[in-house]
């Protein structure tokens, strides 16, 4: 008798163990998937906001969980955005290899150094293009100056001015 009531006795706890699995298994999964949400509205506001490195670190984590996560529900969030994922990988890429040919001197001739301004050039090969790059430092730079700056990156009608004869 007493040997049958420590069976049940050990039964019971094992059907409230299995449960009280189920229940944390259920609370995992739920947590899963609403870290995959807050990662995947992280990675979409990186993106909006032009932050393309703190946009890369968000994907690389997300498709390290895609990997890991067996829940449905978490994976089908992830998948979701698997095209933003692997876009904002590609263009992290290419910003990383455009800023490590801006700081590299390979392949650039320097042109002209002045007033603290200096100007390097390169062939681009295959074409007739040269490439530009200047370097100097702004003091006292505002907001306002900058978008001058720009400005005039974006009215190249007015190159021939700048850079008469060609």
């Amino acid at each position: 008798m007493i040997g049958t009531e420590a069976k049940r006795a050990k039964q019971r706890k094992k059907t409230l163990g299995d449960q009280s699995d189920d229940v944390n298994n259920t609370a995992d999964e739920t947590s899963l998937k609403s870290h995959a949400s807050d990662l995947t509205a992280d990675l979409k506001e990186h993106v909006f906001q032009g932050k393309i490195f703190d946009a890369r670190v968000t994907a690389l984590k997300l498709k390290s969980m895609r990997n890991e996560v067996s829940d449905v529900a978490a994976r089908t969030k992830i998948d979701s955005v698997n095209h933003i994922i692997e876009e904002v990988l590609e263009q992290a890429e290419h910003v990383d290899s455009l800023l490590r040919d801006l700081h590299s001197d390979d392949g650039w001739t320097l042109a002209k150094e002045s007033k603290g301004v200096t100007i390097h050039y390169r062939r681009e090969e295959g074409t007739s293009i040269h490439t530009v790059r200047a370097q100097t430092l702004f003091h006292n730079f505002e907001p306002k100056d900058f978008t001058k700056l720009c400005s005039l990156f974006v009215e190249t009608e007015c190159m021939p001015k700048w850079f008469p004869g060609g």
